[in-house]
């Protein structure tokens, strides 16, 4: 005889969660999720202390029957609860109660003779009935079921009704059930989707085929459902999902003359040839040649443009198909997502350092400060740095000296203004020195795992066309509405000029911005107030472009290399996007909300720049227009990486097992960002360790298997410094010649970690202790330099090498 069907129950409070092996009566079982405590319960009657979510509305005990006859361990999908679980059991240690749950009586016995027949059970301590070797876990899933035949017996509905058993399975994926808060889910709110099963309900109508849960579309509509209400915002998004399509199918050459992630042939083939066949007939297939070409990419890349392509089209496809997915694909194409989460889990960890392009006044002096917080090691923290690393000249190129001092006379230009803003129109000094190789050789070599870049990206020093990011090293942005970011940069750069550092005389100020119009501000700061964020983004050449000198084509290289950022994200965007972004994307756990750095409120208090503004600044405005289009594209871009991240976080994904605990900055390490440091992390993530064969991390890497001294130690970092390692240490850093480097780059003393305290900023020094260490920096930019020159000569040398070894190929085509 056919057992009743039972009720899912969730605990009122969060409970420290049991063993799984102690059922809480002779008729209830507990079952867990992630966060609190469920249970199914023989009957109708809920515990005490325990609110209903819904019915268990089918069991079926065959997969646990296929898993004893074929020796499988992994999880089986055994029910279906009314509010939408699927419940899973792994076969091991087996409570007599759960198997009068899933089984009628001859069923059971069944299941009990096979066991026995295949030596699958054995006596258990914890149970007085039977057990089996591997262990038994039962959980509840929000995802799809996985095959479940909830047609295997009948049962009553809530009002006493009996439903025959050809129909418990279609009316198991028709109706809704209610979440943990008691709510309604409709079927369409818990992703129902088709099933190949129709029937009746128990009014005795019928029910169509209903669609089972689908994760994906789920995900898409939570960030895309509302957008494209509007028509026009709906247009506007399709608009940039073929950009980026377009941009994904491009070889290099064909726009950017550099595109890293398709130096590899695999990633290169899915992005050119294979994304571009999706279409609605071909998803399954589509999913395992995608699937197959993502399994043989190089690990040392995040594939960034290829997530971002390969979700584009998906949500294309979504769009075209009325916000679905067509039948049957859900499963593959989840497949597809958290194999990219993988991937960009694994690149990052092996890329280990962040270079963050800093656009200037769009929160980046706030993101500096988190990066502290999240444990990251830079070169120092301070106020004027704000995590550049000296020797790369990323500062800032903001005005145009030789018009400045056509304003006010050269004597009264303080040296600060010259020295750090009045720089448009100079290229780096070395572009050796600034060049990728030596930056990852250097940043290495001083066990920097973060640095900001206030300028613009590399090689674009040869022409727009050249410009990209270094492919060894983790690339983050964050993009504002220019407009808001304009006007904010022409209140910040008066109100420095007010103070100390700037004028620090009235009259002389007033002189030089009061009564000013746009014209006056388009040729103190050409760049400034004409697409920063385009100029940021293509390299030299475009960043000291005359006013309206930026292009439409330059619009499109911008657009293709913001594509390829590791990790991209929207100051305006909504705050939980933003902490998933930062979560999953790099493993901070310390977010934006937490500081707020150079607030321009406290400011405008100090001075009143706003009176300073030019009565035509709607002229500057408006010349921001081609900013704007990237703004909008960036917008979409941002938004797409958090359908991975969502899927990822859904399945129970996290960025690392190790972060999953870690609050105390000590403890987080920079996230996923480890620097060298990643040999222990590597393994649990399916990576490869991989040797770094620099000569200076060569010796030092020598030095360390001698005994010589423990790991280098950081030179500043958020929170307490790391423990020092004693006389070793220095003897290795003796033997290196940094004994001068390491005393400058101390950590500061008394360094605060925790996030509720304010960020320790360095007072200015003395003249007399500024120009000392003028001179100190003076001699470790002199050790990069060298690091450089070697870098440089290495990679030359390969670059003969790889010529040399294309010649013999060529001229031996059957030579391997």
């Amino acid at each position: 005889m056919d057992v009743a069907l039972g009720l899912e129950l969730v605990a009122e409070e969060d409970e420290e969660p049991a063993h799984w092996s102690q059922p809480v009566g002779g008729d209830v079982i507990p079952l867990f999720d992630n966060t609190r405590r469920r249970y199914l319960v023989l009957g109708r009657e809920p515990l005490p202390g325990y609110r209903r979510v819904g019915e268990v509305l089918c069991f079926d005990a065959l997969p646990l029957l296929r898993a004893i006859i074929l020796g499988v361990d992994g999880p089986q999908a055994i029910g279906q609860t009314e509010s939408g679980a699927v419940i899973h059991c792994t076969v091991g240690v087996l409570h007599w109660t759960t198997v009068r749950f899933i089984c009628n009586r001859v069923t059971c016995l069944v299941i009990l003779l096979m066991a026995l027949v295949m030596g699958r059970w054995t006596a258990h301590p914890n149970h007085p009935f039977f057990g089996c070797r591997t262990g038994l876990h039962g959980g509840l899933s929000s995802a799809a079921s996985v095959g479940v035949n909830c047609m295997a017996k009948g049962g009553k509905d809530e009002n006493g009704k009996s439903i025959a058993a050809k129909n418990m399975g279609a009316k198991a994926m028709a109706k809704g059930g209610k979440d943990e808060n008691g709510k309604s889910i409709t079927a369409k709110n818990m992703g129902a989707k088709a099933m190949a099963k129709g029937g009746k309900d128990e009014n005795g109508k019928s029910i169509t085929a209903k669609n089972m849960a689908d994760p994906v579309s789920d995900v898409l509509e939570k960030y895309f459902g509302k957008l494209v209400e509007d028509a026009q915002a709906k247009e506007k998004l399709v608009s940039h999902l073929d950009t980026l399509l377009k941009l994904g199918a491009k070889r290099p050459g064909e726009g950017l003359r550099v595109v890293h992630e398709y130096e590899d042939e695999k990633a290169k083939t899915l992005g050119v040839e294979v994304v571009p066949t999706l279409t609605a007939g071909s998803v399954n297939a589509w999913a395992d040649q995608a699937l197959e070409l993502l399994r043989g990419v190089d690990e040392g890349h995040t594939y960034s443009l290829l997530r971002r392509v390969i979700t584009a089209a998906l949500l294309k496809l979504w769009l075209e198909g009325g916000q679905k997915l067509p039948d049957g694909s859900s499963d593959k194409l989840k497949e597809v997502m958290l194999k990219l989460y993988a991937v960009h889990r694994l690149g990052s960890v092996q890329k280990g350092v962040m270079e963050f392009l800093h656009v200037s006044k769009s929160g980046g002096t706030s993101w500096c400060h988190i990066a502290q917080l999240n444990g990251c090691v830079t070169e120092r923290y301070d106020q004027s740095y704000v995590c550049q690393v000296k020797a790369f000249d990323d500062k800032v190129r903001w005005l145009n000296m030789t018009y400045h001092m056509q304003q006010v006379p050269v004597y009264r230009v303080p040296r600060y203004v010259l020295n750090r803003f009045s720089r448009f129109g100079n290229f780096r000094r070395s572009h050796a020195v600034a060049a990728c190789r030596a930056r990852h050789a250097i940043v290495h070599h001083h066990d920097y795992n973060y640095y900001s870049n206030e300028y613009t990206v590399h090689g674009g020093h040869e022409g727009p066309e050249n410009a990209h990011m270094c492919p060894d090293i983790f690339n983050a942005v964050v993009m504002r509405d220019p407009r808001k970011r304009l006007v904010s940069h022409m209140k910040f750069i008066m109100w420095t000029m007010s103070g100390d550092r700037g004028y620090n005389d009235t009259q002389l100020f007033n002189m030089m911005y009061g009564n000013r119009t746009a014209a006056f501000w388009q040729h103190l700061g050409p760049a400034v107030v004409d697409n920063y964020f385009i100029r940021s983004l293509l390299g030299e050449v475009a960043f000291h472009a005359p006013v309206g000198g930026i292009t439409r084509d330059m619009l499109a290289l911008a657009e293709q290399v913001l594509a390829q950022f590791d990790l991209v994200m929207v100051l305006e965007q909504d705050v939980d996007i933003r902490n998933l972004i930062l979560y999953y994307g790099v493993g901070w756990k310390h977010t934006l909300e937490e500081v707020h750095d150079k607030d321009a409120a406290v400011r405008e208090k100090e001075f009143n720049t706003t009176a300073y503004i030019p009565p035509d600044v709607d002229a500057l405005l408006e010349a921001q227009s081609l900013d704007v289009e990237l703004y909008d594209f960036s917008q979409t871009l941002a938004l797409l990486d958090p359908v991975v991240y969502a899927l990822a976080a859904g399945s129970g994904e996290v960025p690392l097992k190790e972060l999953a605990a870690a609050s105390d900055t000590d403890d987080l390490h920079c996230g996923l960002l480890r620097g060298l440091n990643n040999s222990q992390i590597l393994p649990g993530i399916g990576g490869t360790v991989r040797k770094h064969t620099g000569l200076l991390s060569g010796i030092s890497t020598l030095l360390r298997g001698l005994g010589v001294g423990g790991g280098k130690n950081p030179r500043a970092r958020g929170g307490r410094a790391r423990a020092q390692s004693g006389a070793g240490d220095k003897a290795q850093r003796r033997l290196l010649g940094l004994d001068g480097w390491w005393s400058r780059w101390q950590s500061q003393e008394g360094a605060r970690s925790s996030a509720q305290q304010a960020w320790v900023w360095e007072e200015p020094e003395s003249e007399e202790a500024q120009l000392r260490g003028r001179r100190t920096l003076a001699g470790a930019m002199q050790d990069d330099e060298r690091i450089a020159a070697r870098e440089d000569w290495a990679g030359k040398v390969e670059q003969l090498l790889s010529r040399a070894m294309r010649s013999v190929r060529q001229a031996l085509p059957g030579w391997q």
